[in-house]
């Protein structure tokens, strides 16, 4: 279920073209991971239900929350191709429209995060595709999300070993009022709770890290075989985007998680 948060217009004064999105309320959608570059892209893709043309805006982030180039604006009779930090498309009525991403050096691995805004209500369809290429420049995995409502609790399969790993990525949305204090648990197959770690986002900063890594879990996981399970907390909704990695060191392939309903942990 695609996740729809109504916020004032007047809040978030977006550019289409020159022009302001026509609706009093514009609703936006949090992509907490978006990347490009070292054989990675981003794809978004968007469909129109309705029978009239509509308008989606696109801004990406970097970790931080500082505006990152991260978009592909295509060449036009009126601008050169370069990357950008935001975007406007128009939709054709029951038609689809996508966008890529894109950095300033394309051997170089930039990551952050992105916020979708429409005027489309109930018509809008958004999915984003991870895409990864060998260097011959063939495509050679996909994995696509749906994006999720932030929450401020769910659980998710967790692995770290030799052949596969799992991450986190975790937004504390732009308007915020609060910091987010996520903490996430680490609990084995067994269901025998292993540690907590806690991560501290300010409104508009985000995280992307494998659990193995250090500030989650790298004393827990050091002998590099575990499966389990992690339950994540926070005082107020974040957004989430659990991805793997597996296959060898040299050929690392990238796939996405889903995570549990929370209400299979309240």
């Amino acid at each position: 279920m695609l996740y729809r948060r109504i916020i004032p217009k007047l809040l978030i004064p977006l550019l289409f073209f020159g022009a302001a999105l026509a609706q009093d309320e514009v609703e936006v959608i949090y992509i907490p991971q978006v990347g490009h570059g070292g054989g990675l892209e981003t794809v978004f893709n968007f469909m129109n239900g309705s029978n009239m043309l509509n308008r989606v805006s696109l801004e990406t982030y970097d970790n931080a929350g500082e505006p990152a180039n991260l978009l592909l604006r295509r060449e036009s009779p009126f601008e050169e191709e370069a990357a950008v930090d935001s975007l406007g498309l128009e939709v054709s009525g029951l038609g689809t429209a996508a966008a890529v991403s894109s950095n300033e050096d394309p051997n170089q691995v930039d990551v952050g995060y992105a916020l979708i805004y429409s005027d489309w209500g109930e018509d809008f369809g958004v999915e984003v595709v991870f895409q990864q290429f060998n260097s011959q420049g063939n495509l050679t995995a996909t994995t696509a999300i749906i994006p999720l409502p932030p929450t401020d609790a769910f659980s998710f399969v967790a692995f770290s070993n030799s052949f596969a790993k799992t991450g986190i990525a975790l937004l504390n949305p732009p308007g915020a009022e609060e910091d987010a204090e996520v903490t996430l648990t680490l609990i084995d197959n067994t269901g025998t709770w292993l540690g907590d770690a806690v991560v501290e986002l300010g409104p508009g900063e985000k995280i992307a890290q494998f659990l193995n890594e250090e500030g989650l879990f790298p004393e827990e996981l050091a002998d590099g075989e575990f499966t389990g399970s992690c339950e994540v907390r926070s005082p107020n909704p974040v957004a989430v985007t659990i991805l793997k990695q597996s296959g060898s060191s040299s050929n690392p392939l990238l796939s996405t998680q889903t995570v549990q309903d929370p209400r299979v942990i309240d």
